[in-house]
């Protein structure tokens, strides 16, 4: 049973567990008792990657510890963050090879996030194509709608990171989108 916890202030600032390197509850608490920090968003790949078998208990040490959890981060296996064109063809859920296998570990982290009490989850969605090149818009608007329902479903919203795009195309992305469960980190 996770204990009664403080309520996390507008604009509170949050330590985003991967940038630590670490992964256990009574680490990241250390963590952030060092910095003098309450908040922590959480990477909920390291618990997704367990075995299942091993899940209940990493769960139970969040869940235990006096931890405030802003949201959860999903970062995907192979994306390569080193230039602008590796991250282009590897990052978020547009490179139609790892889509599937990217669903299903998105999915996982929403049931975790579920679990830990969270509604909120970010991820990197990869680069939002112009409204241009319909296809691959279209494509992706899809993926995004499809993972926001199941989302929904959980009771949680899907951010996701931007940057790389336009504003304009942004903005016509998240007009076409159009879901209230989905947002922008």
């Amino acid at each position: 049973m996770r204990p009664t916890l403080p309520p996390i202030l507008p604009y509170e600032i949050a330590l985003c567990s991967w940038s630590t390197h670490l992964a256990d509850a009574p680490s990241l608490h250390a963590a952030l008792n060092r910095l003098h920090l309450r908040t922590l968003h959480l990477a909920l790949g390291p618990l997704a990657s367990l075995p299942e078998s091993a899940r209940p208990a990493a769960l139970n040490q969040f869940l235990d510890n006096p931890l405030l959890l802003s949201a959860g981060m999903i970062a995907f296996p192979q994306e390569d963050y080193r230039t602008l064109h590796t991250i282009r063809a590897t990052g978020g859920l547009v490179p139609d090879s790892t889509f599937p296998d990217r669903r299903q570990f998105t999915l996982t982290c929403a049931r975790l996030a579920r679990q830990l009490g969270l509604t909120l989850v970010s991820t990197h969605v990869g680069f939002i194509p112009p409204a241009s090149d319909r296809p691959a818009f279209t494509l992706l608007q899809s993926r995004l709608r499809q993972l926001a329902d199941d989302f929904a479903h959980l009771g949680l919203h899907l951010l996701f990171e931007t940057g790389q795009e336009s504003a304009d195309t942004l903005a016509a992305f998240l007009s076409a989108l159009d879901h209230p469960h989905v947002g922008v980190n």
